[in-house]
């Protein structure tokens, strides 16, 4: 296998923050988009969690958690200095990103996938999700990106989730006291970066030419 393949699932937030790194590093990978409720023999074999995003690689081994993938990439190349930033900064922006991916992201997936079989209504997960957001627009009130007024591997890392909490209630999320989120949010969603690794993609099977992907597609 010369060229790493990403297993990926279009609207998934993990895999987008994948994509986005890969396609900002530069790096050719063949993308294979997947069901996740039928997933390919590869993933249940090297994805512990039988979860996408999942890279194979020939010689680092699979990847199957979407901050490892990020960070392989901007190890490979990082040309506008995503983790460009002192000791500290960066000490401080992993425990920013472990707190959206321990707490932020659950609560959004709650929120999102509410059904009302719940004990808790929808408003409540919204709440919970609220207290990140409070956090994110003070820091955004007093720079232009999560760090400093330059995107970081925070700002790529974070904003997938922040997208898919405001879809559930776009109109709220537009009235909410949240103005630098949202101005924020819309840059990075009018990214050509962003917008490189949205498309859609028919579903990959057994046997079907390679899909290419790389930054300028």
């Amino acid at each position: 296998m010369s060229t790493p393949i990403l297993y990926s699932q279009v609207t998934c937030p993990y895999s987008q923050r994948a994509r986005m790194a890969l396609a900002y590093a530069g790096l050719i990978f063949e993308h294979r988009e997947v069901d996740q409720k039928n997933l390919p023999k590869d993933v249940e074999e090297f994805s512990d969690g039988k979860r996408v995003p999942l890279l194979l690689l020939n010689d680092d081994g699979p990847l199957d958690h979407s901050l490892d993938i990020m960070h392989w990439a901007l190890l490979k190349s990082d040309p506008d200095g995503w983790l460009d930033y002192e000791v500290d900064q960066l000490e401080e922006m992993r425990s920013l990103i472990t707190l959206a991916d321990s707490s932020f992201a659950q609560d959004v997936m709650k929120y999102v996938n509410w059904d009302g079989s719940s004990d808790r209504s929808r408003e409540e997960y919204r709440g919970d999700c609220e207290l990140f957001l409070g956090g994110l627009e003070e820091r955004l009130a007093r720079s232009t990106f999560l760090y400093e007024d330059r995107v970081s591997m925070a700002d790529f890392a974070i904003f997938p989730f922040v997208n898919m909490f405001k879809q559930v209630k776009l109109e709220w999320f537009r009235a909410a006291l949240y103005p630098n989120v949202w101005r924020w949010l819309d840059y990075h969603l009018n990214n050509q970066l962003f917008k490189s690794v949205s498309k859609d993609y028919v579903l990959w099977k057994l046997g079907q030419e390679p899909v290419l992907f790389h930054a300028t597609t």
